[in-house]
Order: C-alpha cells, then structure tokens, then sequence
C-alpha cells in the first residue's frame, strides 16, 4: 500500500487486500500529546475504527522519530529540559538515555495503557518511543550528530511498556548493527506480558 496507507480514504477498508486480518498503525507521539497530558486519541482511534467495524483487530506503535518531521517528540518534552541532537537540520532526535525523556515516556505509555491494555479491539502494542520509526536503531542519524545508544537504552524503554501494560501482547522490533551500521538482523521478537526485558 502506497506510503503505508497514510492516503486511503476514510472509507477504505482494505477489503480486497488477501488474507487481512487486521491493521497496524504508526503515529508520531507529537500528534497523540501535543500539550502534556493533553491527550489526541481520537488521532488513532479515528483510523483504526474503520477496522475494528470489520471485525478485525489493530495494532500500532508511537515513534518519537520520523523522517518527514523535524520533531515527532513533541516540543514541550524538549522545554522541559529533555536533550536532544540535531541531524543536520533534517530531524531532532531525542536523547534516549535523558531522565526527563524517560520520565515522559513513561507518562504516556502509562496513559496509553490505562486507554488500551486488555483492549479486545488490540491485537498488540508494538514498543516505540527510541530510534527511527520507533524501531530502535539510529542507522540514519547517528553519522549526521554523532551520538549512539546501546541496548541497555533500548531495554530501559522497554521496561516501561513492560510496567504499564499487563494484559495486551507487547512486541518490539529488533535490529543489530555491526561496525559500519550494515543492517545484519531484522527480527520481531514477541515479550511475555508483563516480564521485564532481560
């Protein structure tokens, strides 16, 4: 589907499309929260209502990095005292390991748990919030500012999904990057509900 389906019309339900059997959606955390605790639901219950009146199931991640905004962290993270590095004037890439990110972070996925987790209508919680995308690597930004994360950091962020949703199946993607940031693996590995990462 072109661009992700970021151009279907509201109506389309991607009927024709063989073997669906449920959609997955990827919004930017500046577009869910854009004043802290002020919380725009409806910018992903809105897309994926047209599914879950199929019968089907959705699943979605929050990135806090895209590649078409300058900041899909929102803003008032950043005034709170968060760091972050330009990449070269292409994006604003928070600091993962910052104490005020996480603390936001955790905020909000504990909002989006308290909102989703048990939710019959999500088939799963794809973990976010760290890297491009939310997949958690720094492949295309790293060379423009520099700075690089290991995997402690992405086991910090998702040991804040692990506290805050119980019920619903979390997953997470994972990527290993040797010398030179050549892309070597690229697997989903599903969590138990509620373990913390090891």
């Amino acid at each position: 589907v072109e661009k992700y389906g970021a151009e279907l019309e509201p109506s389309d339900t991607l009927e024709d499309f063989p073997g669906l059997n449920g959609a997955y959606l990827r919004l930017p955390w500046a577009l869910i929260e854009p004043e802290e605790g002020h919380f725009l639901w409806e910018s992903l219950d809105t897309p994926a209502q047209r599914w879950i009146d199929q019968g089907l199931q959705v699943s979605f991640r929050i990135s806090a990095l895209e590649p078409w905004m300058y900041k899909a962290t929102p803003q008032w993270v950043f005034d709170a005292g968060a760091k972050g590095f330009d990449a070269e004037g292409w994006v604003y890439e928070p600091d993962y390991d910052d104490p005020i990110y996480l603390e936001k972070v955790e905020h909000f996925v504990k909002a989006m748990a308290e909102r989703y987790d048990g939710s019959p209508h999500v088939a799963f919680v794809d973990i976010g919030h760290m890297g491009m995308w939310g997949e958690g690597h720094s492949v295309a930004t790293t060379p423009k500012h520099g700075h690089e994360w290991t995997i402690e950091t992405q086991k910090r962020i998702i040991d804040i999904y692990c506290r805050c949703f119980k019920k619903t199946q979390l997953c997470v993607l994972w990527r290993t990057f040797p010398a030179g940031r050549t892309l070597s693996d690229h697997r989903i590995c599903l969590l138990q509900r509620g373990d913390p990462a090891r």
